[in-house]
Formats: structure tokens, C-alpha cells, sequence
């Protein structure tokens, strides 16, 4: 199993290529192009959503069994134009908040790399499907493709004092095909 955010809380956010990361993550300091960093507490999940981004999904649950509601959400940049419906041009924010008892909750991670663009769903157009949750693990979803589809679906599972990705299975070729060995 690998980590969803190996560098701790920070982790996933490095800049790709023609980003750069801001430094709190408010409007002042956050220039087009550049990554938010979601602040370490809020009073409620909208309180993650930076100037200028949207909370496009979300999910509850326990992750770390404390018998506090968490929440897993998705955020993506605020779209300014029609032009900007297909490409906005930045990626997505994937994030954990821990309810922390008191009515408040805590960061945990966040990561621009484990959710899919807009851009990235081919013909199909966007690829992203909704979070789903079932006990302490939550599973990201994608579809795309054209001629040739295909779908992403990521299980991620609070183990160990942190969330863990779990891999799929690694062999899929080993299904046969329903009609292999048949003949006319």
C-alpha cells in the first residue's frame, strides 16, 4: 500500500510544470495559476474552499474511527467563462478534513495529483465520477476514453494512523474473455 499524501498534509501539492504554489492560500497571495493551500481548521468543510474554487463533491464518513464525522472533498477551480467549461486549466484538490469533536475539523491531507482534470476524460469529456464511501475507506472514480474506454477507480483506507492507498488487483489479462475457447 502507498500513502495518499506521503509528505504529510502539504504533500501533493507540488507544482506541475507552469504552476506555482501559494503561500496561505488567500486571495492576496493566490495569482492565476497558482495552488491554494486549504487552510489547517476550519468550523465547517465549506471553510476548505479557497477564494475563487468550488467544493464540486464531497463524502462523510468515520476514516479514522473516532466516532467523529470526516469528510473527503473534491475542489475545483471556479470556472470564469464559458471557454473555461471544458479546460480550466488547473487541476483538482483532493482532500481530507477530521472532525475534530468540538464542531470543528482538521486538515489532514490535501493532493493535486489523484483526481483527473476536466481535459483528461477524452471524448467523453469530463472523466470525474462521484466519491463513494463505505466504512473508514472512500474510492475516487473516472471514465473516459473514445474508441477505447476505460474507468479508474482508487480505494483509499485510514490505516496506521494515516490514509493508504489499496492497489487493485495486478493481474487483470488472467480474465478470459466470455467467448474465449468457443468455437462457431
Amino acid at each position: 500500500m502507498s500513502a495518499a499524501s506521503p509528505e504529510g498534509r502539504q504533500g501533493g501539492t507540488e507544482a506541475k510544470p507552469g504552476q506555482e504554489e501559494s503561500g496561505s492560500g488567500t486571495e492576496d497571495d493566490t495569482a492565476p495559476g497558482e495552488i491554494p493551500l486549504l487552510p489547517e481548521t476550519a468550523g465547517e468543510i465549506a471553510g476548505f474552499v479557497p477564494e475563487g474554487w468550488e467544493l464540486m463533491d464531497s463524502v462523510e464518513l468515520d476514516f479514522n474511527e473516532d466516532g467523529v464525522t470526516d469528510y473527503i472533498g473534491v475542489l475545483e477551480a471556479a470556472l470564469v467563462d464559458a471557454g473555461d467549461a471544458w479546460y480550466s486549466g488547473k487541476p483538482r484538490i483532493l482532500f481530507a478534513a477530521a472532525g475534530e469533536g468540538t464542531g470543528g475539523y482538521r486538515l489532514d491531507f490535501q493532493d493535486i495529483n489523484l483526481i483527473r482534470t476536466r481535459a483528461e476524460g477524452g471524448v467523453f469529456g469530463d472523466p470525474y465520477m462521484p466519491l463513494t464511501a463505505k466504512g473508514t475507506s472512500f474510492t475516487t472514480h473516472a471514465y473516459g476514453g473514445s474508441a477505447w474506454r476505460w474507468s479508474e477507480d482508487y480505494t483509499y483506507t485510514w490505516q496506521g494512523g494515516g490514509l493508504r492507498h489499496r492497489r487493485p488487483p495486478t493481474d487483470t489479462a488472467a480474465i478470459p474473455h466470455p467467448t474465449a475457447g468457443t468455437t462457431g
